[in-house]
Formats: C-alpha cells, sequence, structure tokens
C-alpha cells in the first residue's frame, strides 16, 4: 500500500507545487503550465513504474492472465512503454498522441489488475487482492488525470 501513496504522492506534487508557487507568487510559476504541472506527476509515475517493470518483472508477469503467453518478456514491453510515455508527456508537441497512448495504455493492462487480485497474488510484499483491488480506483484516476492534463488541453 506504500507503493499507492508514494505513486499518488508523485502524481499530486508537481501540480500542488504549482498551485502553491501561484499562490505566493513565485516567479518560476509563470514558466510552467498547468498542462506541464499535471504531466509532470504522470511522468514521474510512469517513471517509477516502468523502473518497477525491470526490477520485480517476474511478480508483475504473475498478474498477467495466465492465457496470454510470454508474460515477463510483456512486462519488460510495457515498462519501455511507461518511459516512452514519460519522454511523451513532457514533450508538448507530443503530450497530446501520449496522453491518448497512456490512457490505452491504462485500459490495456486493467486486466492484469483484476487477474491477479481475482487469483490472490501477492505483490511486492503487498497483501492481494485488497491491494490490487485498490489499484482499480487509482488507475480510472489516473485516466482522469491523463484526459484533463494531457488530452483537453495539452498546451495550457
Amino acid at each position: 500500500m506504500a507503493y499507492l501513496l508514494i505513486l499518488l504522492a508523485a502524481l499530486l506534487l508537481p501540480y500542488g507545487g504549482w498551485v502553491a508557487a501561484r499562490q505566493f507568487g513565485w516567479g518560476f510559476s509563470s514558466m510552467i503550465t498547468p498542462a506541464l504541472a499535471g504531466c509532470a506527476g504522470l511522468a514521474l509515475i510512469f517513471l517509477l513504474a516502468g523502473i518497477a517493470h525491470f526490477v520485480v518483472a517476474r511478480p508483475m508477469a504473475e498478474m498477467i492472465p495466465l492465457a496470454i503467453p510470454f508474460r515477463v518478456p510483456l512486462v519488460y514491453f510495457t515498462g519501455v512503454c511507461e518511459f516512452a510515455a514519460v519522454a511523451g508527456l513532457l514533450l508538448p508537441s507530443l503530450r497530446q498522441a501520449a496522453g491518448w497512448a497512456v490512457i490505452v495504455f491504462l485500459i490495456a493492462v486493467f486486466p492484469a489488475n483484476i487477474s491477479g487480485a481475482l487469483r490472490h497474488l501477492p505483490l511486492g510484499g503487498h497483501d492481494a487482492p485488497h491491494y490490487l483491488w485498490f489499484r482499480v480506483p487509482v488507475q480510472l484516476l489516473l485516466i482522469g488525470w491523463t484526459y484533463y492534463f494531457a488530452v483537453r488541453n495539452p498546451i495550457v
């Protein structure tokens, strides 16, 4: 559960910092758009998750439904996708396309969370299925956040 709290903090801190900077009139806030601040949080999450996909690939592969072959290479591939999302979310010219890709990605990996929870898999020392079930609303939050900051108005 601590990992999810770290991810939520990573999501919220850049935007919260930007809001605080604007409130207190700190000069650097004018150089950062709300979209960049919101996408910076997403980028942090995908950076951490991408690293995790290489560090704990085998336990993550267990989450993937058993009918899908090549589960460990698939975990590595999704880690690479997450690193690509980091770059796309931070570059204004790619932000909207990256946002749509992130939304599709989050929907595509959603069944792995459900599969892991239904099979009561422990992940990273967490007691499943509670941890994996908690990830469901977090993924919905990430989809909404991505749409709001990267897709709806990616520059402003």
